[in-house]
């Protein structure tokens, strides 16, 4: 073993020795309260959400650390464009008020490029935790469309990351900070292993993009639009399944998902600016449904709403703002008439 494996190997040792089980800690535990407000979530990605918090709350019971076999705790969200992977991946880091690291495979820049690779980022955020975290890889389903060199140390480095393997020798403290790197490093690479939660999500839209859009006279349930396990195993590659414990699929939107999102949207906010966003949902909602435009339909038409308000609210004031003028004016006119 060389000088730096075993400087490692030291520091780990020092580390806090990994909880025990306990025979009375699944019954008596307290439930964990959520610390946060996760927004809107609609009602297609209802039963998604709901399992991710139940995955969230077993990993974070302590005692799988001393288990034989480790459980594989990585989530896999599946699902076309536009419908709320992220969102829901944000939701869950704020209802359960731990902190979330998004990572996109398209942005990832390989080890190499000292001072900007992916790696030196992820470790120093890691270092920085002292609680639960979440960790989110999105676009993983970019990972199979490039066979060049680079799109293979991208798959290797980021296989590591699912791994849940920190790279050795990564240098992660700066010139002036207090902790070496050393330290910096074991601290990032238990955190890692054992308080972060990771979770994917990809489209892989060639499952969908083929999925029949009616079923004779009438729109395809959710239900027969879900591609089967066996297709997505078809579609995710092999190295993605076998890393993930967990594929979750988000289905396809229909019509009533459309305005039921609207609704939901529409509740939420002030009454103006619901009059507003109702009158313009109303309006392109039927394009958006043609264009599969999903959650994204429903931020689309509060921006528009809120670019109306302001419009508005600008032509208003330009309007007192030149009555004032002309009112200014007259006055003047007037105390010049009367002083002749």
């Amino acid at each position: 073993m060389d000088n730096t494996a075993q400087a490692i190997a030291d520091i780990l040792a020092q580390l806090p020795p990994e909880p025990a089980l306990r025979a009375d800690s699944d019954e008596n535990a307290p439930p964990t309260q959520p610390t946060g407000n996760p927004g809107i979530i609609f009602a297609h990605q209802r039963s998604t959400f709901f399992e991710l918090i139940k995955t969230s709350r077993a990993f974070e019971r302590e005692n799988w650390f001393a288990l034989p076999v480790l459980p594989r705790w990585h989530t896999l969200l599946v699902g076309s464009t536009g419908t709320g992977k992220s969102h829901l991946v944000r939701s869950l880091g704020a209802f359960l008020g731990w902190e979330t690291y998004t990572l996109w495979v398209t942005r990832w820049i390989i080890s190499g490029a000292r001072g900007k690779e992916t790696w030196l980022e992820v470790g120093k955020w890691l270092a920085a935790q002292n609680g639960k975290c979440i960790l989110f890889l999105d676009e993983l389903d970019k990972l199979q469309n490039d066979s060049s060199l680079w799109g293979t140390h991208l798959r290797t480095e980021i296989f590591e990351l699912l791994d849940r393997d920190l790279p050795a020798g990564l240098e992660l403290a700066d010139a002036e900070g207090e902790s070496s790197s050393l330290a910096m490093w074991a601290k990032a690479q238990k955190v890692l292993r054992c308080d972060c939660l990771i979770l994917g999500a990809g489209a892989f839209q060639s499952l969908w993009d083929f999925r029949p859009q009616s079923l004779g006279f009438r729109e395809p349930s959710a239900e027969e639009g879900i591609p089967s396990q066996q297709e997505l195993k078809s579609v995710i590659p092999p190295e993605l399944v076998n890393r993930f414990g967990k594929i979750l699929v988000l289905p396809p939107l229909m019509e009533a998902d459309y305005l039921a999102m609207s609704h939901r949207t529409a509740e939420v906010l002030p009454g103006e600016l619901r009059r507003k966003f109702l009158e313009i949902a109303e309006k392109k909602l039927a394009e958006a449904i043609r264009e599969g435009r999903g959650a994204r339909f429903c931020e689309q038409c509060v921006t528009e709403a809120l670019l109306s308000a302001a419009e508005e609210e600008s032509t208003e004031k330009a309007g007192a703002s030149r009555k004032k003028r002309i009112l200014h004016r007259n006055s003047v006119s007037t105390t010049e008439e009367g002083a002749v």
